[in-house]
């Protein structure tokens, strides 16, 4: 069984992954950021579950988590970053140079620092895994989400480069790009952007974070295995293809 850490673990994705991890029997390190309430939810498997703050901002709070994970369970097999956020949907010439900086740094610099913070821990393992999350906007952007579609673009880019520097100590990397899932996120773009993206589905329903959750377990797996790395698995049900016709 792995030892695995979750960023971003009291969000609804992060919250699904982590019940599906331990489940299977793997030790999770969940972290979040504001919502304590929301990490500490698995109590059935107390001895195999911890979580921690981290902050996104403050990279040496990423070297903590990292620290703690090891102190935890010994050491660290895989991490999968889940941390980020969209934020509101705001046009470029609107957006103060703060916001830009803001969304680029959670999604993107935020990424590659955990990455660095969780390096020299999992190259100490025969194979070990990172598995980053990336979004249908790094490909097919809406209107308004110019620094979140840059950041994500970003992650696909990062995810080959740190594939290569490091497959010859044993550490895979793979990229997921989610299609819109059904969040907390989400909800707060409002009915009638629900409903756009729903349009933009072959099914017209928007899939549930257990969905996505699922998904990003069989790729973490997969990447431990060696089967995956250094590419982008595309997960956003027809999100795509369906808005190309």
């Amino acid at each position: 069984m792995a030892r695995i850490m979750i960023t971003g673990a009291s969000g609804g994705i992060g919250r699904a992954l982590c019940e599906h991890l331990l489940s299977e029997g793997h030790s999770v390190m969940g972290t979040y950021w504001r919502h304590l309430e929301n990490a500490r939810f698995c109590t059935t498997y107390k001895d195999r579950f911890a979580c921690v703050p981290m902050d996104l901002g403050e990279p040496a709070s990423m070297d903590r988590a990292v620290e703690e994970g090891v102190r935890c369970f010994g050491g660290i097999d895989a991490v999968v970053a889940l941390a980020g956020s969209a934020g509101n949907p705001e046009f470029l010439i609107r957006a103060k140079p703060q916001r830009v900086m803001d969304v680029v740094f959670q999604n993107l610099v935020g990424t590659i620092l955990t990455a660095r913070a969780a390096v020299p821990q999992l190259i100490k393992n025969r194979s070990s895994a990172i598995v980053l999350i990336s979004s249908v906007s790094a490909v097919a952007p809406s209107a308004g989400m110019t620094a979140y579609a840059a950041a994500k673009s970003g992650i696909e880019g990062f995810t080959l480069a740190l594939a290569r520097e490091y497959a010859g100590r044993g550490l895979a990397v793979t990229c997921v790009r989610l299609g819109p899932i059904r969040t907390q996120m989400l909800a707060e773009l409002g009915d009638a952007a629900i409903d756009r993206l729903s349009a933009a589905l072959p099914t017209k329903q928007i899939p549930l974070p257990d969905d996505a959750a699922s998904v990003i377990k069989d790729v973490l797996v997969g990447t431990l295995a060696g089967r995956l790395n250094g590419g982008v698995v595309n997960a956003d049900a027809g999100y795509t293809v369906w808005r190309a016709m």
